[in-house]
């Protein structure tokens, strides 16, 4: 026999449930001290124009550094000859620190005195952003007031018409 489908059953309706009122509030967390605030959305920072980050200038660096007469504290007890200095400026564009490497040990007065030659020398760059930099760079300290031998006692006469460039096509 073949089998009926079974019968379906009548369909209730439900009702929505009644709308419930909804009431929104603000809250103020103790200690806040501010008072609710409308919501006026707050402008984007997108839109702000940001000011270039100001680098670290290389070459007033080494020109400063550059600037420093030691010759003055060889007095002291500086050795004469190359003294090879590590001089760090801070952010404000002042000598931080400075390390000295030499061949002997100078003594605390001979430190002193460079010491005070980077501040009398006003060894300074324009203020930077960023950490402290850190620059090497090799003085001379000359024995009588002249330079290195090499360049005092150059026995090099120019030649004739040194300076003058041909090219060629």
């Amino acid at each position: 026999m073949p089998e009926e489908p079974p019968a379906l059953a009548p369909a209730v309706e439900v009702a929505p449930p009644p709308a419930e009122r909804v009431v929104v509030s603000s809250v103020t967390m103790p200690g806040n001290g501010t008072a609710p605030t409308s919501a006026v959305p707050r402008a984007s920072d997108s839109d702000r124009i940001r000011p270039e980050p100001v680098f670290f200038r290389l070459g007033a660096g080494y020109g400063a550094v550059g600037q420093i007469d030691l010759d003055a504290c060889r007095d002291r007890g500086l050795d004469p000859g190359y003294v090879h200095m590590r001089v760090t400026f801070g952010g404000e564009g002042r000598v931080a620190r400075a390390i000295v490497e030499s061949l002997e040990q100078p003594p605390p007065a001979a430190l002193m005195c460079i010491s005070e030659r980077l501040e009398k020398a006003a060894v300074t760059v324009p203020p930077f952003e960023g950490g402290d930099v850190t620059l090497s760079k090799s003085l001379y300290v000359a024995t009588g007031g002249l330079g290195p031998a090499v360049l005092v006692e150059s026995d090099v006469t120019p030649r004739a018409g040194a300076g003058r460039m041909t090219l060629a096509p």
